[in-house]
């Protein structure tokens, strides 16, 4: 998954600490190419980014309900939006 070209990182817990970050999620978040494991997701992230990213990580972190394509910002011309998917993890005991 390293080499995987769309940016990709797994979390954990309902503060959503980084466990795992590819290169191309490592890339987006960090100029200087370098992500220390272990902080929040949202605070890699635009406050308008976080503000959307955070939501769809706790729904589905409370409900195991997979988010599909979604935009993490209102769509601007200028800019284009932040899209991601998220897939709650589940636990050996049925957990997420």
């Amino acid at each position: 998954m390293e080499n995987v070209p769309a940016a990709f990182a797994v979390t954990s817990g309902t503060s959503h600490n980084i466990v795992y970050a590819n290169a191309a999620f490592t890339n987006l978040v960090s100029p200087d190419g370098t992500l220390r494991l272990g902080v929040p997701i949202g605070g890699l992230f635009s406050e308008r980014d976080a503000r959307t990213l955070i939501p769809l990580l706790d729904h589905a972190y409370r409900t195991g309900v997979v988010s599909r394509n979604r935009s993490l910002h209102p769509v601007d011309e200028h800019v284009h939006p932040l899209r991601c998917t998220v897939w709650p993890g589940v636990s050996s005991i049925g957990g997420t």
